[in-house]
């Protein structure tokens, strides 16, 4: 898309943070879905990925891109504003977006629920995005496992006392399983306390993609859109595929991205939606 879309107002979030407590809860992937999201809707952003350094899938950001290694937070007590001080390269971000009506995407490392938090108290986070017209959007991922939920019902709770004018979002990823449970087990009871603890929150639901088709093309350093757009021929060069395991890879790759795509537009509107007086397109 070569028109670009300038947001400006609070009605559509600017700086849209993914969390969770464990790893593997599929953070990064709401992420980079989001990402592509805004891509597709001609909305410029910047991932800020706040990371180990042994990660591999940050080794191909895109310029512009903010990378934070999770190993400077041993060294917070050395630097203004404590833990606070190591996400200064967030918020030059964020001031830079604030400016030129972009979006900030936010993928924090999983165990850093408490430094994440402790920040924003610092900082006043949520007001901080106020002064400068900007809206946020908090969004807490999991899994169906039981512990994982009672988790992400914990951040959603502290993350609506700690920051209260950011908006918050339950997103819940199916890759390990459907949010169906049998009435009276651990599980269902952990499932009816996160859905209390997300009154008030949008709520999104990411399907699993079938047959593990996506972790075969991630693996061979293919992106979601370039699945989407590829050729089974082109996918199987690149994977140990079959031409016909290929073209079904792509298949449920592109009913996921479909999926997905109608789950993140009430959350994330744009022209043509509730929201859309707040977008302006640049004069030509």
């Amino acid at each position: 898309m070569s028109k670009k879309i300038v947001l400006t107002g609070t009605a559509v979030p600017r700086v849209v943070e993914f969390t969770a407590d464990a790893t593997a809860a599929g953070k990064t992937l709401g992420a980079l879905r989001m990402r592509y999201h805004l891509d597709e809707l001609g909305v410029a952003n910047t991932l800020v990925a706040i990371e180990s350094r042994g990660v591999e899938s940050y080794k191909t950001m895109r310029p512009g891109d903010v990378f934070i290694p999770t190993e400077d937070f041993s060294r917070a007590a050395e630097l203004p504003g404590g833990l606070a001080g190591v996400l200064k390269p967030l918020y030059v971000a964020i001031e830079l977006a604030a400016k030129a009506g972009s979006v900030i995407i936010i993928d924090w490392a999983g165990g850093h629920t408490q430094n994440r938090l402790e920040a924003f108290a610092a900082t006043g986070f949520d007001q901080r995005l106020a002064e400068l017209n900007m809206s946020g959007l908090s969004v807490i991922v999991t899994t169906s496992a039981s512990d994982r939920m009672r988790q992400a019902a914990e951040n959603l709770r502290r993350t609506a006392e700690i920051v209260p004018l950011m908006r918050r979002a339950l997103l819940l990823n199916e890759r390990q399983g459907s949010f169906a449970f049998q009435p009276g087990t651990a599980a269902a009871a952990a499932h009816a306390d996160l859905l209390r603890a997300a009154e008030g929150a949008s709520l999104l639901r990411f399907a699993a993609i079938r047959g593990e088709s996506w972790q075969e093309c991630e693996a061979a350093g293919l992106t979601l859109p370039a699945v989407k757009r590829a050729t089974p021929s082109h996918v199987a060069s690149k994977t140990r595929l079959d031409t016909f395991s290929a073209a079904a890879c792509i298949s449920e790759v592109a009913a996921w991205w479909l999926l997905t795509a109608r789950a993140l537009a009430p959350v994330f509107p744009f022209p043509g939606a509730a929201g859309a007086s707040t977008v302006k397109e640049p004069a030509a």
